[in-house]
């Protein structure tokens, strides 16, 4: 239970961040979706189980505050969770590399998945060209500079609550 407690504060204080002082911070029209990063950091830490119900989770979370057609946020970032849960188990918890490179997929996967939902889908027209193209790099190299913090962030909070559960099952 104190996991999930901790777990839902901390997402709360990225949400903050990420709708009232990324948006500020960040130059031209770049957003960065830090609750993406934030959930494929906690599956990259802890597994597919917990990365899909926590993605679940932020998306639905997402889905209930952000103006956006419901079921995209909750499709997207349980789907990064999950996926990002499998990776877990292919490279050590310390590597920082490895981590960014999937955080850069998801970001990848994300952005393609809207494209076409909100062109084949919504009905909606979006000119893919190069000047998007360019604007989606820049706005992934911004995201993988937070990533690196997300990750090294949430590595230190899921050991923490780690010892702590240790600490209290051995109490009993």
């Amino acid at each position: 239970m104190t996991r999930w407690l901790v777990l839902a504060g901390s997402t709360l204080v990225v949400y903050f961040l990420q709708t009232t002082v990324l948006p500020s911070l960040l130059l031209y029209r770049f957003r960065i979706d830090l609750l993406l990063l934030w959930v494929v950091a906690y599956a990259l830490l802890t597994g597919p189980k917990r990365g899909l119900s926590f993605g679940l989770a932020v998306g639905l979370f997402m889905d209930l505050t952000v103006f956006r057609p419901f079921g995209l946020s909750i499709l997207c970032k349980g789907f990064a969770g999950y996926l990002a849960g499998n990776l877990a188990r292919k490279f050590f918890r310390e590597q920082l590399a490895m981590p960014l490179i999937i955080e850069a997929a998801a970001i990848a996967c994300q952005e393609l998945f809207l494209v076409v939902y909100y062109r084949y889908l919504a009905g909606i027209r979006i000119d893919y060209d190069l000047g998007m193209v360019s604007e989606q790099l820049l706005m992934m190299i911004y995201s993988l500079v937070f990533a690196a913090w997300i990750y090294r962030v949430l590595a230190q909070l899921v050991d923490w609550l780690d010892r702590t559960a240790a600490d209290r099952s051995e109490q009993h």
